[in-house]
Order: C-alpha cells, then structure tokens, then sequence
C-alpha cells in the first residue's frame, strides 16, 4: 500500500467521522428545539387561561360596582346580584368545572369558585386548572366603592 492511498484513506475516514458527528449534533439541534417549541406552546395556553380567568373577574368586579349593595346574594357557587339603575339582575354560577355568566358560558375548566363576604366586600377566589397545574385568583371587592 503506498503512503498516498493510506492518506487517502485517512482523510475519507475523517470525512466519514465529521459527516457523522454533524449529523448527530444536528439531530439532538432538532430535538431540544421540538421540546422547547413544545414547552412554550403549552406556557402561552397556560398564560392565555390566566388571561381567560383574569378578565372574568374583571367583569364580575365592574357589574359589582353597579350592583345594589343589599341584592348581592351568595350560596353553593353562585353569585347574583341586581344593577342599581336598571330591573335587571345577573348571576354567576359554577356548574360542572364551568363558569356560566348570565346562562351564557364565561369559562371552562374551573375546579374553585368561592365567593366570601367578608369585612363590608367580597373575596373572589377563581381556581382554574390547566394539565397538572392549578391556579387560583383573588379579587378583593370593596363594598364602599359598590353603590348603595
């Protein structure tokens, strides 16, 4: 064998070797981008029904500030209330794992939903679970800046 086809032969060799080791580094690449693409899909739902939650109480808050203060009534989850210019009246109820606003569905996916007077003012907690993880929201809602 001359010296020429052995270092041919060699440098086949460290081809062959760079091609395999570009492949694998390109692979494992692929794989944790796949992962962390995942992991961020589910965090953005995850925020997205924080967000989901967050809004309703937000609106249960504003009706609550309109409401007359002596027609709030809360038992077994469920909230309602009467609005202070109009006959109108409205309830929050929570019915299996759902928040249903006025009748209409506000919010799936609710594993809690206390509603506690307390001090002149109402404690909101809205626990809402998305895969394993739970998470509860409190609103802390002030009867002196209700209407009486």
């Amino acid at each position: 064998m001359s010296l020429a086809q052995t270092r041919g032969g060699f440098i086949l060799l460290e081809y062959l070797i760079a091609l395999v080791v570009i492949g694998v580094i390109g692979v494992v690449g692929i794989k944790m981008l796949a992962s962390l693409q995942a992991q961020n899909h589910h965090q953005a739902r995850y925020n997205h029904r924080l967000s989901e939650a967050q809004n309703l109480l937000d609106a249960i808050q504003n009706y609550l500030l309109e409401a007359r203060m002596d027609s709030i009534m809360t038992q077994d989850n469920t909230l309602s209330w009467r609005m202070q210019d109009q006959d109108s009246s409205h309830q929050v109820t929570l019915h299996a794992q759902m928040i249903y606003l006025d009748g209409l569905k506000a919010l799936d996916g609710v594993s809690a939903l206390n509603i506690q007077p307390n001090r002149g003012g109402f404690e909101i907690t809205l626990c809402i679970h998305y895969q394993r993880k739970t998470h509860c929201l409190q609103r802390w809602i002030e009867s002196m800046a209700m209407g009486a």
